[in-house]
Protein backbone atom coordinates (compact mmCIF):
# COMPACT_ATOMS: atom_id res chain seq x y z
CA UNK A 1 0.00 0.00 0.00
CA UNK A 2 1.20 3.18 -0.96
CA UNK A 3 0.29 6.44 0.98
CA UNK A 4 -0.15 9.89 -1.10
CA UNK A 5 -0.02 13.19 0.37
CA UNK A 6 -3.36 15.20 -0.16
CA UNK A 7 -1.12 18.49 -0.02
CA UNK A 8 -0.67 20.85 -3.62
CA UNK A 9 3.04 21.03 -5.03
CA UNK A 10 2.63 24.93 -4.32
CA UNK A 11 1.58 24.16 -0.13
CA UNK A 12 4.29 21.01 -0.04
CA UNK A 13 6.69 23.50 -1.37
CA UNK A 14 6.36 25.80 1.70
CA UNK A 15 5.57 23.24 4.13
CA UNK A 16 8.46 21.14 3.27
CA UNK A 17 11.04 24.32 4.09
CA UNK A 18 13.88 22.94 6.82
CA UNK A 19 13.24 25.87 8.73
CA UNK A 20 9.92 27.52 10.63
CA UNK A 21 8.37 30.17 9.25
CA UNK A 22 5.48 32.97 9.99
CA UNK A 23 2.56 33.85 8.36
CA UNK A 24 1.68 37.42 8.83
CA UNK A 25 -1.75 38.45 9.11
CA UNK A 26 -1.62 42.11 8.76
CA UNK A 27 -3.30 45.51 8.21
CA UNK A 28 -6.45 45.45 6.62
CA UNK A 29 -6.27 41.64 6.54
CA UNK A 30 -5.59 38.35 4.99
CA UNK A 31 -8.68 36.99 3.51
CA UNK A 32 -9.53 33.91 0.70
CA UNK A 33 -6.04 32.74 -0.86
CA UNK A 34 -3.89 34.92 1.18
CA UNK A 35 -5.19 32.78 4.49
CA UNK A 36 -5.35 30.33 2.35
CA UNK A 37 -1.71 30.71 1.61
CA UNK A 38 -0.88 31.39 5.73
CA UNK A 39 -2.33 27.50 6.77
CA UNK A 40 0.92 26.49 5.47
CA UNK A 41 2.93 28.51 7.94
CA UNK A 42 4.88 27.11 10.60
CA UNK A 43 3.02 29.75 12.71
CA UNK A 44 0.51 32.97 11.92
CA UNK A 45 1.19 36.13 13.85
CA UNK A 46 -1.41 38.71 13.62
CA UNK A 47 -0.64 42.44 13.50
CA UNK A 48 -1.69 44.65 16.83
CA UNK A 49 -3.90 46.71 14.17
CA UNK A 50 -6.94 46.50 15.74
CA UNK A 51 -8.47 46.28 11.74
CA UNK A 52 -6.69 43.18 10.89
CA UNK A 53 -8.76 40.26 9.79
CA UNK A 54 -8.54 36.40 9.02
CA UNK A 55 -11.06 34.64 6.55
CA UNK A 56 -11.63 32.35 4.22
CA UNK A 57 -13.86 34.30 1.45
CA UNK A 58 -13.97 31.37 -1.23
CA UNK A 59 -17.67 31.45 -1.39
CA UNK A 60 -18.47 34.52 -2.08
CA UNK A 61 -16.28 34.32 -5.22
CA UNK A 62 -18.47 31.26 -5.56
CA UNK A 63 -15.34 28.85 -4.71
CA UNK A 64 -13.42 27.13 -2.47
CA UNK A 65 -9.92 26.74 -1.38
CA UNK A 66 -7.88 25.02 -4.34
CA UNK A 67 -4.47 24.71 -2.85
CA UNK A 68 -5.32 22.39 0.08
CA UNK A 69 -6.28 24.86 2.90
CA UNK A 70 -9.46 23.39 3.51
CA UNK A 71 -7.53 20.49 4.68
CA UNK A 72 -5.13 22.10 6.40
CA UNK A 73 -7.75 24.20 8.37
CA UNK A 74 -9.39 20.92 9.18
CA UNK A 75 -5.94 19.82 10.57
CA UNK A 76 -5.89 23.28 12.70
CA UNK A 77 -8.74 24.05 13.77
CA UNK A 78 -11.12 20.74 13.11
CA UNK A 79 -13.69 19.47 11.13
CA UNK A 80 -16.98 21.83 11.98
CA UNK A 81 -15.10 24.59 13.12
CA UNK A 82 -13.11 24.77 9.19
CA UNK A 83 -16.63 23.78 7.88
CA UNK A 84 -18.26 26.71 9.35
CA UNK A 85 -15.24 28.97 8.50
CA UNK A 86 -15.52 28.28 4.45
CA UNK A 87 -19.63 28.26 4.85
CA UNK A 88 -19.80 31.87 6.11
CA UNK A 89 -17.14 33.40 4.97
CA UNK A 90 -16.87 35.24 8.52
CA UNK A 91 -13.84 37.52 9.13
CA UNK A 92 -11.70 36.94 12.36
CA UNK A 93 -10.25 39.41 14.98
CA UNK A 94 -7.49 38.15 16.63
CA UNK A 95 -9.32 37.35 19.39
CA UNK A 96 -11.44 34.74 17.70
CA UNK A 97 -8.38 33.34 15.77
CA UNK A 98 -6.96 33.00 18.64
CA UNK A 99 -9.54 31.12 20.09
CA UNK A 100 -10.06 28.25 17.56
CA UNK A 101 -5.95 28.05 17.39
CA UNK A 102 -5.88 29.78 13.81
CA UNK A 103 -3.26 32.26 14.84
CA UNK A 104 -0.22 31.79 17.51
CA UNK A 105 -0.01 35.43 19.17
CA UNK A 106 -0.26 38.82 18.36
CA UNK A 107 2.98 41.25 17.52
CA UNK A 108 3.67 44.98 16.77
CA UNK A 109 5.79 44.99 13.73
CA UNK A 110 8.30 43.19 11.50
CA UNK A 111 10.97 43.32 14.44
CA UNK A 112 8.14 41.98 17.10
CA UNK A 113 7.40 39.09 14.61
CA UNK A 114 11.51 38.26 14.46
CA UNK A 115 11.71 38.37 18.06
CA UNK A 116 8.92 36.06 18.56
CA UNK A 117 10.31 33.34 16.24
CA UNK A 118 14.10 33.53 17.03
CA UNK A 119 12.66 32.65 20.75
CA UNK A 120 11.46 29.40 19.01
CA UNK A 121 14.35 28.65 16.85
CA UNK A 122 17.39 29.43 19.04
CA UNK A 123 18.58 26.32 19.12
CA UNK A 124 21.19 24.30 17.00
CA UNK A 125 19.98 24.50 13.50
CA UNK A 126 20.29 20.42 12.81
CA UNK A 127 17.94 20.32 15.56
CA UNK A 128 15.72 23.04 14.59
CA UNK A 129 15.18 21.15 10.46
CA UNK A 130 14.85 17.40 11.81
CA UNK A 131 12.10 19.40 14.71
CA UNK A 132 10.44 20.81 11.50
CA UNK A 133 11.04 17.55 9.02
CA UNK A 134 9.05 15.33 12.03
CA UNK A 135 6.26 17.55 12.44
CA UNK A 136 6.29 17.73 8.45
CA UNK A 137 6.38 13.95 8.24
CA UNK A 138 3.73 13.11 10.93
CA UNK A 139 1.13 15.33 9.27
CA UNK A 140 1.55 14.08 5.67
CA UNK A 141 2.09 10.38 5.39
CA UNK A 142 0.74 7.29 6.38
CA UNK A 143 1.77 5.48 9.59
CA UNK A 144 4.53 2.95 8.54
CA UNK A 145 6.31 5.76 6.47
CA UNK A 146 5.73 8.84 9.48
CA UNK A 147 7.22 5.64 11.63
CA UNK A 148 10.47 5.13 9.58
CA UNK A 149 11.07 8.84 8.86
CA UNK A 150 10.72 9.71 12.53
CA UNK A 151 13.59 6.62 13.57
CA UNK A 152 16.07 8.08 10.60
CA UNK A 153 15.85 12.00 11.86
CA UNK A 154 15.88 10.63 15.06
CA UNK A 155 18.94 8.81 13.62
CA UNK A 156 20.78 11.44 12.64
CA UNK A 157 20.90 13.69 15.63
CA UNK A 158 21.90 11.02 17.54
CA UNK A 159 25.89 11.71 18.99
CA UNK A 160 25.66 15.06 16.53
CA UNK A 161 27.58 17.49 17.70
CA UNK A 162 23.96 19.63 19.21
CA UNK A 163 23.37 16.26 21.51
CA UNK A 164 27.10 15.64 22.72
CA UNK A 165 27.34 19.36 23.37
CA UNK A 166 23.80 19.03 25.31
CA UNK A 167 25.32 16.12 27.06
CA UNK A 168 28.43 17.17 28.01
CA UNK A 169 26.26 19.90 29.50
CA UNK A 170 25.06 17.17 32.26
CA UNK A 171 21.04 19.17 31.07
CA UNK A 172 18.61 18.69 33.68
CA UNK A 173 15.51 18.00 31.88
CA UNK A 174 13.06 18.43 34.89
CA UNK A 175 14.08 22.44 35.40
Amino acid sequence: MKCMSSESTLLRCFINLPYAFIGPVNFSGTIGGGAEFTLACDYRLFSSDSSTRIGFIHKRMGVVPAWDGASKLVQIVGKCKALDLLLTGKLLSYEEAREIGLVDDLVDDLPGAEAWLLEKVKHDASVVRAAKAIIVNAASRCPEIRNNDEQRIFASLWNAPANRLALESKIKHLK
